[in-house]
């Protein structure tokens, strides 16, 4: 009973901070519109600068690495046991894709997931935002940055580590769950039909 608390007690608290729908309430409160019907039809940064313009995409983007950030370090801070910060971390990613308070329609967990890292692994951290930087300069498609950034990171943590810790199992199930969370945006890139960044909806 006590593993399981150990466990399931930081993941919880994760996940309720981590599902605050920070675009969907910045978007409502300019607007007065669900910006889940527009564009991707998700709360993320990317969707909120679709529909209510850049500087309110990059609020909700630092809003939304905060969410994941605040509750891991604070937990690092508190316990000192990297493990439990990471239960943490799992639970903000999981919360921002499946909001309880948005009946689980939530966003893909690429910002948030930054914010988890960036008090677990700085430096790795700061090579993946360079990675979906660099891919987005590239080929300016948030989606294909954002998945390859993903998949940078547990690279670049084991690169680093030369071992299995409980940073870089974060590290691989979010890239896992960051891909699954683009599928749709995978069908529409096999399509031709996903939108490179400049695009605005209405």
């Amino acid at each position: 009973m006590e593993a399981l608390k150990f466990v399931v007690a930081p993941f919880l608290l994760g996940y309720f901070i981590g599902g605050i729908p920070f675009g969907f309430i910045l978007v409502y409160a300019i607007k007065g519109v669900d910006v889940r019907k527009y564009g991707s039809g998700n709360i993320g940064a990317t969707n909120v600068m679709r529909v209510a313009g850049f500087r309110w995409g990059v609020m909700a983007f630092l809003l939304d690495v905060a969410k994941g950030g605040l509750p891991v370090w604070l937990m690092l801070r508190w316990t000192h046991e990297p493990i439990i910060a990471c239960c943490t971390g799992a639970g903000a990613i999981v919360g921002h894709a499946f909001p309880i308070y948005l009946k689980l329609r939530g966003g893909r967990g690429v910002a948030t997931g930054l914010g988890v890292f960036i008090p677990l692994a700085p430096i790795a951290a700061g090579i993946a935002f360079g990675v979906w930087v660099a891919v987005l300069a590239a080929v300016r498609i948030v989606s294909v940055a954002s998945m390859i950034a993903a998949v940078s990171m547990p690279i670049v943590l084991f690169l680093m580590q030369r071992e299995l810790t409980s940073v870089l199992v974060l590290a691989i199930f979010g890239a896992v769950f960051v891909i699954c969370r683009h599928i749709p945006n995978i069908k529409r890139l096999v399509k031709g039909e996903e939108p490179k960044i400049g695009h605005r909806s209405n």
